[in-house]
């Protein structure tokens, strides 16, 4: 079945993923049910209890049905979904909001995400975009690269960055918007236009649904269901790409200490014996 997404801020209903499947919430009503309608929707309302965030319900995760029955609990299968008491007063129409709800149910374990920009955009096919010192491209985790937004031809292979405890790294040179690589024997002092850049996220957080499509197509994920990750992996929203200047980096100290090792001073204070004046012999 085709997930629908209403707009951010629809004033009639709002979507939310649990375990993957779609729900939405009835503003006018407070009705939680499956996007599909297999099952009867359940009714999640406010307690009043000033001192707490959420109102609860139990996800079954082999009928995947919703149910707020809390005398009738399956220990084994049963899942308490935590439901932001925000969402249950009717439309939340800043996306800043709702990216803040998601960060702080992730940090709570509350099984659930709540559709935002972000999340929208991507299933309606839209690619990730990932900013790099100003220069943008897009992410297309199913072809394996970053493609320039202005030049579809221009790409990055993810395979060119290195991978250390989940950080993407690799050396950026802005000046023909490439990743190169280096060796202890150049003079970093001159290479100015290369910058040591870093992803504080794995591809998988800046894409889950990307990963998603992809394990589709190569038929690792049975389910065919691109929300599959949603409710595993926090999606980020603006990816941070952090950049050192190459000069500054581990690199050129090691390169310098390189160069001191092998007693060959650096280029800038190396010393040229001087010419004497060519002139009439007297």
């Amino acid at each position: 079945m085709k997930i629908e997404l209403d707009e951010i801020g629809d004033p009639n209903r709002m979507q939310v993923f649990i375990n993957g499947k779609v729900f939405n919430i009835d503003h006018g009503t407070g009705d939680v049910y499956p996007q599909d309608k297999s099952a009867p929707p359940v009714k999640i309302k406010d307690m009043g209890d000033e001192h707490t965030l959420y109102e609860h319900a139990f996800y079954n995760d082999v009928t995947n049905t919703l149910h707020n029955n809390s005398n009738n609990v399956d220990s084994q299968h049963d899942l308490m979904i935590l439901f932001p008491k925000k969402l249950l007063h009717g439309p939340v129409t800043n996306n800043a909001i709702l990216n803040n709800i998601n960060h702080q149910c992730f940090k709570d374990n509350a099984k659930l995400v709540v559709v935002n920009e972000a999340i929208k955009n991507r299933i309606e096919g839209k690619l990730p975009e990932v900013n790099i010192m100003g220069d943008k491209f897009y992410l297309d985790v199913c072809s394996e690269e970053l493609r320039l937004v202005n030049d579809n031809n221009h790409k990055i292979l993810l395979n060119e960055f290195k991978n250390e405890d989940g950080s993407m790294y690799g050396w950026y040179d802005q000046s023909q918007k490439k990743l190169v690589t280096l060796n202890l024997s150049m003079d970093f002092q001159t290479l100015r236009h290369i910058h040591h850049i870093f992803f504080t996220q794995p591809w998988l957080n800046i894409d889950p649904i990307g990963y998603a499509e992809k394990d589709i197509a190569n038929g690792t994920l049975k389910t065919n269901n691109i929300t599959e990750y949603i409710n595993q992996v926090m999606m980020e929203i603006k990816p941070i790409v952090l950049h050192i200047p190459i000069a500054q980096s581990r690199l050129a100290q090691k390169a310098f200490d390189n160069l001191v090792q092998n007693k060959t001073p650096p280029e800038k204070t190396r010393k040229i014996p001087a010419r004497k004046p060519k002139g009439r012999k007297r």
